[in-house]
């Protein structure tokens, strides 16, 4: 609502100043996060090669972690086409619609990152999960919103609903990793999760240029069911894993 009332009085330019303006007002409330740090203990000089051995030999032994991280890399995945197509939205849309989504993109990230400070420090794994799959749906919705009404009022909600979504899951997946891996492994572990990440969005972006029609509102519909089928997969596999433990 707000991105519609500032694109429509004051035009696209306001609302990329909004942008970039909610952009720096949620990194400096991240800034307000507790994060933790420990020293890692001495240990014998090893090989880059011998640290990332056996940080994969933790994370095996450590299937819950091992769980979250894949789950965490196959989602960049999907939303690497999501950052495809959303500098489209204007021609799967209306005139002025990527303006719009942006000002929506960051007001949703905005109020995700205020409402996770409210959300207790260890969040269990199985919401990192649900989280993702509520995020979906919004995404699914909207082209059919859209369809229907003609009104880019009810996307605009479903774009600051899925980057809300978006952002509580970035911010408590990396608390979930500070508070559940061992401080011994903790820097390795996040270089594989940073690795990770470099890998996959853009192999990403490079397969979903071949099977989507950026300029299709109906990919919005196939990303937000793939994201709540991968969340619900996900969950399914973190049970069973739980259960084989106990």
């Amino acid at each position: 609502m707000l991105a519609m009332v500032i694109a429509k009085f004051v035009g696209s330019k306001m609302a990329l100043l909004l942008d970039g303006l909610t952009f720096i007002i949620s990194g400096l409330l991240i800034r307000q996060l507790d994060i933790l740090f420990e020293t890692e203990p001495p240990v014998a000089k090893q090989s880059n090669f011998s640290k990332i051995k056996d940080a994969f030999k933790y994370l095996l032994a450590e299937k819950n972690i091992l769980i979250v991280i894949v789950f965490a890399s196959v989602i960049n995945f999907i939303l690497a086409g999501y950052e495809l197509i959303l500098p489209f939205a204007s021609f799967a849309f209306s005139k002025n619609a990527y303006a719009f989504f942006l000002t929506a993109e960051s007001v949703g990230g905005l109020l995700g990152a205020v409402a996770s400070n409210l959300i207790q420090k260890e969040l269990s794994s199985k919401y990192l999960f649900w989280i993702i799959a509520v995020a979906g749906l919004p995404l699914a919705v909207m082209s059919s919103l859209y369809q229907v009404s003609h009104w880019l009022f009810g996307p605009i909600i479903c774009i600051t609903l899925f980057n809300f979504c978006v952002s509580v899951f970035n911010i408590q997946f990396m608390t979930y990793i500070q508070t559940n891996a061992d401080m011994t492994y903790i820097g390795r572990v996040f270089s594989i999760v940073f690795t990770a990440a470099i890998i996959f969005v853009p192999l990403g972006s490079f397969f979903f240029q071949f099977v989507m029609d950026v300029k299709d509102s109906v990919d919005y519909l196939w990303l937000g069911g793939l994201l709540t089928f991968v969340a619900s997969l996900a969950s399914v596999i973190y049970s069973l894993n739980q259960r084989r433990a106990e």
